[in-house]
């Protein structure tokens, strides 16, 4: 799938915060960037393999699982790891292999998001290639 110049990124974002989540939506708007969110696992299930997506974004620290654990449901999708504990960045064993990075939250969802957005641009660019 490529993403022509003028077609918005659509990220997945599975986090169990529905605030942080809200936050992220809204940040998207702002950054005409589409944020599908999911706040429990098997909504995350049905929707990452019902929609059409660019890049997952998944909290590293969920309730029931971890998200390097659930990375696995989206593996030919770039996906990345979010999370407060910055200590899981310097940690890449933590990851597992379906992981292709990590953002912490601290840096900011406008950041997160523009990073994001910016790798599933670099992905569809290497597949044309």
């Amino acid at each position: 799938m490529s993403i022509p110049t003028n077609q918005v990124t659509r990220i997945l974002l599975f986090d169990d915060d529905a605030m942080y989540c809200k936050v992220m939506e809204k940040t998207g708007e702002k950054l005409k960037i589409e944020v599908i969110t999911c706040t429990d696992i098997d909504e995350f299930c049905l929707v990452a393999m019902g929609e059409d997506f660019d890049v997952a974004l998944i909290d590293y620290n969920l309730e029931a699982f971890k998200g390097s654990n659930v990375a696995k449901v989206v593996e030919a999708k770039p996906t990345y790891l979010i999370s407060n504990n910055s200590k899981i960045a310097n940690d890449q064993s933590q990851w597992g292999p379906d992981v292709h990075g990590f953002f912490a939250k601290e840096s900011g969802p406008e950041s997160i998001l523009t990073a994001a957005s910016a790798s599933a641009v670099a992905a569809t660019k290497r597949k044309a290639a």
